[in-house]
């Protein structure tokens, strides 16, 4: 039932911006909720301050394609846009999200490997060893990138 009135939604910019108001508030309400957030870094900063400044921003922006005067227009690029494609791109925010919240219980090395390693296999080149190996050099890289800006990388629960 709800999937048949679901194949007939029209993605309009009333309709995107509505899901995308919903993720949002969603990730924002996470954000305040999360301890790291509050976690002051060595310029005096929270560590929470800039993804919730653009969590609002993201929601203003949203609320605007709520109502400009385009709000009933559906993009070209969204005119094939399905209710399976919507189901997988929420998916996708929810690994990411699963992303963020395993990686204080394992920390950023192992997390960054696994999950750059599933999403380099799954919509990459569909190969185990060319995935693993891109997201051991990603992986590194990122890893080195982070250090040298020396930014505190979360060890983990589990590993230290």
């Amino acid at each position: 039932m709800v999937f048949s009135r679901l194949h007939k939604l029209v993605f309009s910019n009333r309709v995107i911006g509505l899901i995308c108001i919903s993720v949002f508030l969603f990730l924002l309400i996470y954000i305040y909720k999360a301890e790291w957030s509050e976690h002051v870094a060595r310029d005096k900063i929270s560590v929470g301050l800039f993804p919730k400044w653009t969590l609002f921003l993201a929601i203003f922006f949203s609320v605007g394609m709520i109502f400009n005067k385009y709000r009933e227009d559906v993009p070209v690029l969204l005119q094939d846009f399905n209710y399976k494609t919507l189901i997988i791109s929420l998916l996708g925010l929810f690994f990411c999200w699963l992303y963020f919240f395993v990686l204080t219980y394992l920390g950023f090395i192992v997390t960054t490997f696994f999950f750059t390693a599933l999403a380099t296999f799954f919509l990459g080149p569909k190969s185990w060893k060319t995935s693993l190996v891109l997201a051991l050099i990603i992986t590194f890289f990122t890893y080195g990138f982070f250090y040298l800006l020396q930014v505190e990388l979360p060890v983990g629960d589990l590993m230290g």
